[in-house]
């Protein structure tokens, strides 16, 4: 084989190889795209849901009705995702949403996905407070699990 020869083999190769990797790029981007509208679809709905929720506000402790901030929070994210007339996609929305997590000043509310009633309808309740003292430093990690276990470390 002359050199000519292994030149055109190698700009074949390249061609295939590139041709392959450009249609992976493309799929990359789609599903970066889709997570990114994801993202921005949680984000919004977290904010529309602790909008105006406050029940009472005495500068030391704030009231949240946390039963209408979850109700809130899944009504935007259907507006947000464009599911708002679908039920179905809409009782598939909660199963991927099995956890949700209220940070307040002294401490962490869970509320845990119940399973499917009778009605086949998902809800959620709550198991109990976990308190803490928060010091806001740097050194200071929160660990939380989707059973009862959360671990406060300080690295100091």
């Amino acid at each position: 084989m002359s050199v000519s020869n292994y030149g055109l083999l190698f700009a074949v190769c390249l061609m295939v190889y590139l041709f392959f990797h450009t249609i992976h790029i493309s799929d990359y981007e789609a599903v970066q795209t889709k997570q990114t509208e994801y993202n921005l679809a949680v984000d919004e709905a977290v904010e529309a849901a602790l909008f105006d929720a406050v029940e009472s506000d005495n500068l030391r402790t704030i009231n949240l009705n946390e039963e209408e901030v979850i109700h809130r929070f899944f009504q935007a994210l259907y507006v947000n995702l464009g599911i708002m007339d679908q039920p179905m996609k809409k009782e598939l929305c909660k199963f991927y949403v099995p956890y949700i997590l209220f940070v307040e000043n002294d401490g962490i509310v869970p509320y845990i996905q119940k399973g499917s009633g009778s009605d086949g309808l998902v809800s959620f309740e709550t198991r109990r407070k976990y308190e803490y003292r928060w010091k806001g430093e740097k050194e200071d990690f929160l660990y939380v699990t989707l059973s009862d276990f959360v671990v406060y470390r300080n690295a100091i």
